[in-house]
């Protein structure tokens, strides 16, 4: 059923011109490819926790916050069982500079809180994606090295009021970065 699923996605992708939205399986190897070795992953929008246990297969440890109350507790039943993932309640602009300082090493960054459906938090700051990258930016020349990756690059647009524009994200991040490519709707940050 998975194959099949996955060939579909495919076909529609390919269809559609390979333009976004990008299939959920090409993501994953996405992230896979930008793995540091031995790196700790810092996922924000655990959403069903899908993702966050694809990434603890890779990841020395990972820290995944969730804000929506009834996200989270329906992730902790499917993350229970797994010592490698911490599960924070929170949000993420408020829970990242409380995990950064207790991080050493490699570190991969997967920013993915921001709003994308009925069900997923939002409040008047349903995009915390500046909050979240300042902070992470400020504790950079603490760290080795580095992978920032924000989902849903195609939605930071000057159309949509509620979420920065990329090319202000991109500014705010060549002031500490200067290696940066969009794959598959997902905008790379490399220290």
């Amino acid at each position: 059923m998975k194959k099949i699923r996955l060939f579909l996605a495919l076909a529609k992708w390919r269809r559609q011109k390979y333009q976004p939205p990008v299939p959920y399986e090409v993501k994953l190897k996405t992230l896979e490819a930008f793995n540091l070795p031995e790196a700790t992953w810092v996922e924000t929008g655990t959403f069903h926790g899908a993702t966050t246990l694809f990434l603890s297969k890779m990841a020395k440890q990972v820290y995944t916050i969730e804000a929506s109350e009834e996200l989270y507790d329906k992730a902790q039943e499917k993350l229970k069982d797994c010592p490698k993932i911490v599960s924070i309640f929170g949000r993420s602009q408020e829970k990242i500079p409380e995990i950064i300082p207790n991080i050493s090493g490699n570190v991969n960054f997967w920013l993915d809180a921001h709003y994308c459906g009925p069900k997923t938090y939002a409040q008047d700051d349903c995009c915390p994606l500046e909050l979240e990258l300042k902070f992470i930016l400020k504790e950079l020349p603490r760290l080795n090295r580095v992978n920032i990756m924000i989902d849903d690059i195609r939605d930071f647009s000057a159309k949509r009021i509620d979420y920065p524009d990329k090319t202000e994200v991109i500014r705010l991040a060549r002031s500490h970065i200067t290696d940066w490519e969009i794959i598959n709707d997902i905008l790379i940050l490399k220290k």
